[in-house]
């Protein structure tokens, strides 16, 4: 996934590896470090009803398998590619898709957001954007959960890796970070750097 250019990815850039089946990112399943977050840690009753968005669903079969636990997900891309693929891989299941721009978002009412390799997609650029306009999409108790590639900073990408001062200093004052780990469940695109994080809203 990774290119030399120091510059934002255009939508064109990501149709074209859909179509050309270029997805390192793609992890094939569902991280068993999600599913003990939702069945254990949260307990199926607790997450039942609850809305989630997905950012940078790709092939989302994270998004079938909330929706399978009765979730109401959003699932969101800005390649129409990836949305297809994703609406072949999930079936019947409820998931509602939109071609969109996770930044022009205008629902501000979810519970949940879940992260993987969308944060590290995002171009250095605009990743300021990223913590307040996730604050406005989840309700004041919401939570951001998920995987984050935390290693030392590189201007080549995507992947674009956050440094763990710098994502903290992102964060601070508007989520309280309550997780950090790192986990088995670990993409090869990512080097071994991912990390299970969950964030609270901070009222």
């Amino acid at each position: 996934m990774s290119v030399d250019a120091d510059q934002p990815r255009s939508v064109e850039f990501w149709d074209n590896l859909y179509k050309e089946g270029r997805l390192p990112w793609d992890c094939g399943g569902v991280p068993e470090r999600l599913r003990r977050f939702i069945e254990l840690e949260n307990g199926e009753g607790r997450v039942a009803g609850k809305s989630v968005l997905i950012p940078g669903c790709g092939s989302a079969y994270e998004a079938a398998y909330l929706a399978s636990r009765g979730m109401q997900v959003t699932a969101i891309d800005v390649s129409e590619p990836a949305i297809e693929r994703a609406r072949s891989i999930v079936g019947d299941l409820p998931v509602r898709f939109e071609v969109s721009d996770f930044f022009e978002l205008v629902q501000n009412d979810f519970d949940f957001v879940y992260e993987r390799a969308f944060l590290c997609a995002i171009h250095p650029s605009f990743r300021d954007r990223f913590p307040a306009v996730l604050r406005s999409l989840l309700k004041d108790e919401g939570k951001l959960f998920g995987f984050f590639f935390v290693d030392t900073e590189r201007k080549s990408g995507p992947p674009y890796p956050i440094a763990e001062v710098n994502l903290s200093t992102l964060m601070t004052g508007l989520f309280q970070q309550e997780a950090d780990e790192s986990t088995e469940d670990q993409l090869a695109v990512f080097e071994g750097k991912e990390r299970w994080q969950v964030w609270s809203k901070v009222l």
